[in-house]
């Protein structure tokens, strides 16, 4: 009599990986939130949610608005990016901090419609942003479109000790990495009272809380 073959066994099947059909899109907020704490830039935050209408949408819920930073990539940071930012499906204004520093492409008209849009941005570095220095009345504008402004640091340039820039300075939140005084039309020589020089001294001096250069 043959010997009959033995049983075979089916394998078992595999558990179902739970990772298997994840995607950024379905991954739950906190999750998300790490992914894009580790990708820094606020650049790189935005292009992952220009992938697809349902990430922007899960980037919005999860992204770390409350610093915009785009100092790290001032050669993408454009007028159209910033105002995506702080105007855009993004922007919720819940921005604490921005850093713009170095943003040569940037104009001054845009980060103030940018503040305009932010009111609760504390501390702004606007230091070389876009064509030549601030003027005191294009800061005090900005100055005046947030509500709890704590730090702006930036340059500055004057027609002399003008009354906008001793406004400006006597602001205590005003840090000016560079302040340069042009002479009146006129010609004449720059000879600001006593008064003013201590202004000018005092606010070039001041430090933010803490120590050290904002």
């Amino acid at each position: 009599q043959p010997e009959e073959p033995p049983p075979t066994v089916a394998p078992a099947a595999a558990p179902a990986d739970s990772w298997s059909t994840t995607t950024l899109e379905t991954l739950p907020e906190d999750a998300l939130a790490s992914v894009l704490a580790q990708l820094g830039s606020s650049v790189d935050q935005l292009v992952v949610a220009c992938v697809s209408s349902s990430l922007c949408d899960a980037v919005s819920r999860s992204w770390a608005r409350d610093a915009l930073l785009l100092s790290s990539d001032p050669h993408l940071a454009t007028d159209q990016l910033l105002l995506q930012l702080t105007l855009g499906r993004l922007a919720r204004g819940l921005v604490r901090e921005l850093d713009i520093a170095g943003c040569d492409l940037l104009t001054k008209s845009a980060v103030t419609r940018a503040a305009m849009a932010q009111r609760t941005i504390q501390r702004l570095n606007g230091t070389n942003v876009g064509v030549g220095s601030w003027t005191p009345e294009q800061l005090l504008r900005v100055i005046a479109a947030l509500d709890d402004l704590r730090v702006l640091t930036a340059d500055c340039r004057s027609l002399g000790a003008s009354s906008p820039l001793l406004r400006l300075l006597a602001h205590p939140a005003v840090r000016l990495r560079k302040l340069v005084l042009h002479k009146p039309e006129s010609g004449a020589a720059l000879e600001p009272a006593a008064d003013d020089l201590v202004s000018l001294t005092a606010a070039l001096k001041r430090k933010p809380p803490g120590g050290g250069d904002a």
